[in-house]
């Protein structure tokens, strides 16, 4: 297994051993009784699940750089969607082993945690076409280390591999069933919550008096706003408002751009903003900030501020333009 020598290495008995069952050497009958007991398939599957388990964190960095190199999901920094990353692929290679260690009858639903990362990656614009590549690189990297592994173990008489590869398969099935499902939800809920809101904001902004409680944001505090477009826009916004200790109010205006105002109760520190974006802010993303300015018509000021910088901010990607700040 050239392309993952790791995997040739364990601690403790060898894999001979570990299909005898203990670290010891046997002859005669003894040999024959354990022999009979290690060609048991449930024996057989245990041991392979053993020894995966063993290797996870070094399956799972090969998982992540599979799916990054298929689909790099790395413009999202979403906090939320960032973390779970992890949890979900730590979810996945349990969900994919699971024929080795459960019947057929008794096969796991799919991980909550799995659907979860598909909510979030419909709330943060991650395509459903990039997940379901990100599913099929996992597919592909688990049935080639089982088959490896089980070669390396002299497992392959034993375990009826086209069986278990037959089961993975349609574990992966189901998995890319219910995560397109699920995303697809997320999305049109997403979408009509997205137009309810950009309509009550734009109504706000006209100095309307409608009820706020749907956005969820309070207007009683110091606001920047900020006016984004390009790849991953939404997530360095939220990225920037969890550094700065900031709620944050984001909404599509439907012409590619979001707006967004990041909220405190306290004046949001400018330095601090300066120094978080200079020499940093994605190149691909332009954004336009306006002042801070307290209450529900500091909240409309600042909007107006960022408006009148984003035709600038459009024509210098990467570098973050403010109405009256000097930004870097």
């Amino acid at each position: 297994m050239d392309w993952w020598p790791g995997l040739q290495e364990t601690e403790g008995a060898s894999p001979a051993q570990m299909l005898r069952g203990d670290g010891q050497t046997t002859s005669g009958s003894d040999r024959k009784a354990r022999n009979d007991h290690a060609a048991s398939v449930t024996h057989a599957r245990r041991v392979l699940a053993e020894y995966l388990d063993q290797h996870r964190l070094a399956i799972e960095d090969e998982l992540r750089n599979r799916a990054e190199s298929v689909a790099d999901t790395s413009a999202v920094t979403d906090p939320e969607y960032v973390a779970g990353l992890r949890g979900s692929i730590g979810a996945g290679l349990d969900y994919a082993l699971s024929p080795l260690t459960c019947s057929e009858q008794h096969l796991p639903d799919v991980p909550a945690v799995i659907l979860t990362q598909a909510r979030l990656a419909a709330r943060n614009g991650v395509r459903l076409e990039a997940i379901m590549r990100r599913c099929s690189a996992y597919r592909t990297v688990i049935k080639k280390v089982s088959i490896e592994v089980a070669v390396t173990l002299g497992l392959v008489g034993v375990i009826d591999l086209s069986g278990l590869i037959r089961a993975e398969g349609a574990l992966f099935e189901r998995l890319m069933e219910k995560v397109a499902e699920t995303y697809t939800s997320e999305e049109s809920w997403a979408t009509s919550r997205d137009m309810r809101q950009f309509s009550l904001v734009r109504r706000l902004l006209a100095g309307e008096d409608v009820d706020t409680s749907e956005l969820g944001y309070e207007l009683s505090v110091f606001h920047i706003a900020a006016i984004v477009r390009g790849t991953g826009s939404s997530s360095v916004v939220k990225g920037l408002a969890s550094a700065l200790d900031c709620v944050v109010l984001t909404v599509k205006n439907g012409d590619g751009a979001t707006w967004a105002w990041l909220g405190r109760r306290e004046p949001p520190p400018i330095g601090q903003i300066e120094e978080l974006i200079a020499g940093v802010w994605p190149s691909s993303v332009n954004l336009a900030l306006g002042e801070p300015n307290p209450g529900l018509d500091g909240w409309r000021r600042s909007h107006r501020q960022a408006a009148a910088a984003f035709p600038v901010a459009l024509h210098t990607p990467g570098t973050p333009v403010g109405d009256s700040m000097a930004m870097p």
